[in-house]
């Protein structure tokens, strides 16, 4: 994402910031997309919610950029989206991010445009506008949305979870199988969202799918970044 802009002005995003100062950037960015972005007053809590997603998925930006997958960090974005559209009461915002996220997709996939660590955090920046603007404060709708996230917020603790140091799939088939994976995760955690009746419901069952992501995904991929 960087790599458009000129030298003087990528060469501090390019650079790799301390991690807490990558943590503190992102939960001020978090913030400011759910109170001042968003603009949706019901949602205080939100604003804490979009405060640490950001935050964190700053502090292992540069991990996930790195992750090899079909379609790179946009696809998971896309296939959150997609969770999303299926997840939240106001989808019409959705359709648009949809589109453009596509374009990212396509611009991985023929080798126009690398995904870096800001790229991560972008993707998660606008996602976490489409969860604080769609959801119209019902809970379980939120807790939804934010699982949606998945390997977009969750891929740098993937690598460390216990489990055995080669992935059970092919080398040559393993991108495509961790966008896959991702997808399917993502997207049935989503249209949950749609028909759970609670939070406590609806977090459960989220803690579940995420488990069962993170679990099958270190499979896969094994010990490698």
């Amino acid at each position: 994402m960087t790599a458009v802009l000129p030298d003087r002005w990528r060469r501090p995003f390019a650079s790799d910031w301390p991690p807490v100062i990558r943590a503190v950037v992102g939960v001020v960015l978090g913030w400011f997309v759910a109170a001042w972005v968003a603009d949706v007053p019901y949602s205080r809590w939100g604003n804490v919610a979009a405060a640490v997603t950001l935050g964190v998925t700053a502090l292992g930006a540069p991990v996930t950029a790195r992750v090899r997958t079909l379609g790179g960090p946009p696809a998971w974005g896309l296939a959150s989206a997609i969770g999303l559209y299926l997840g939240v009461p106001e989808t019409n915002h959705i359709l648009g991010l949809g589109a453009g996220l596509g374009v990212l997709v396509l611009a991985e996939l023929t080798g126009r445009c690398r995904g870096d660590a800001l790229t991560v955090v972008a993707l998660a920046g606008v996602l976490v506008w489409a969860i604080t603007f769609g959801t119209g404060g019902r809970g379980p709708a939120a807790v939804a949305g934010y699982a949606t996230l998945g390997l977009l917020v969750s891929w740098p603790v993937v690598p460390r979870l216990p489990g055995p140091r080669r992935g059970l799939v092919p080398a040559a088939t393993r991108p495509a199988v961790l966008t896959a994976v991702d997808a399917v995760a993502v997207v049935l955690i989503g249209r949950r969202g749609a028909t759970a009746s609670s939070v406590a419901e609806m977090a459960v069952i989220a803690a579940l799918g995420w488990v069962a992501l993170l679990v099958v995904a270190r499979l896969v991929n094994g010990v490698r970044p």
